[in-house]
């Protein structure tokens, strides 16, 4: 993660198995499944929850739809999100590109723990 990242770190083992237990899996050999990326002016605000409402992948990456406190636009215009996984040479960053083409499946929702950074 760069230094001037702020967003939220989910904890993966709860996410991975809640996920699990809907019939998702990661489907590629590099697993992230570790945070959400704020994008706006300064620090990430508090939030009280991020749920996990659907996933989206292409045969490179595949990530998972969150809302935090209900919303789930970033405030750059793009979707917040957790990538799950990438082939070898993928750059997580590359979901948002992913979720602007590709369709969301949704799931049963899910809060998952985090904190702030």
């Amino acid at each position: 993660m760069p230094d001037d990242f702020t967003g939220y770190l989910v904890d993966t083992d709860v996410l991975l198995r809640e996920l699990a237990a809907r019939g998702v899996r990661p489907s590629h050999p590099v697993i992230h499944a570790d945070h959400v990326t704020y994008k706006g002016q300064g620090r990430a605000p508090e939030a009280r929850t991020i749920t996990v409402v659907g996933v989206t992948g292409t045969d490179e990456l595949d990530c998972a739809v969150v809302t935090v406190d209900g919303a789930s636009d970033r405030p750059d215009g793009s979707t917040f999100h957790i990538t799950l996984s990438t082939a070898p040479g993928v750059h997580g960053r590359q979901a948002n590109a992913v979720l602007a083409t590709t369709p969301v499946e949704p799931i049963e929702p899910f809060e998952v723990p985090f904190r702030r950074v």
